[in-house]
Formats: C-alpha cells, sequence, structure tokens
C-alpha cells in the first residue's frame, strides 16, 4: 500500500509541475465586434472603428491584418 501511495504522490507533483509550466493564453476581447453600416452608396467610403483588448495573461500577437 505504501508503494501506491508513493507511486500516486510522484505522478500528482509531475502534473503539477506541467499545470504550473504551461504558458498563460492571450484572450482577445473586441468591443464592437459586429457593427450596421445601414446602406451605403457605391463608391462611397466608410469608416469603422474596433476596439480590441488582450484579457489574458499572455502576449497576445497579431501577426497578420487583412481585409475582405
Amino acid at each position: 500500500m505504501r508503494f501506491y501511495s508513493a507511486v500516486f504522490v510522484v505522478i500528482l507533483a509531475a502534473l503539477a509541475c506541467g499545470i504550473a509550466q504551461q504558458p498563460k493564453a492571450p484572450l482577445l476581447e473586441i468591443d464592437g465586434a459586429t457593427s450596421n453600416a445601414g446602406k451605403v452608396m457605391q463608391g462611397e467610403t466608410i469608416r469603422q472603428v474596433f476596439t480590441f483588448t488582450n484579457k489574458g495573461p499572455g502576449t497576445l500577437e497579431i501577426l497578420k491584418v487583412t481585409h475582405g
């Protein structure tokens, strides 16, 4: 029984170390992620502004921005 208790403690310690070493993920929060510009005439230029914040503990990297 002592053997199983020792094995359990070793496994538990290994899991705790693994969890502690996992990187913290970023969490992107976008204010006004959807919007309705209404009717837009052909050739008319509209401008939309979206505010975003990293709410997670990890570093947020924006590697590419496209429009479409």
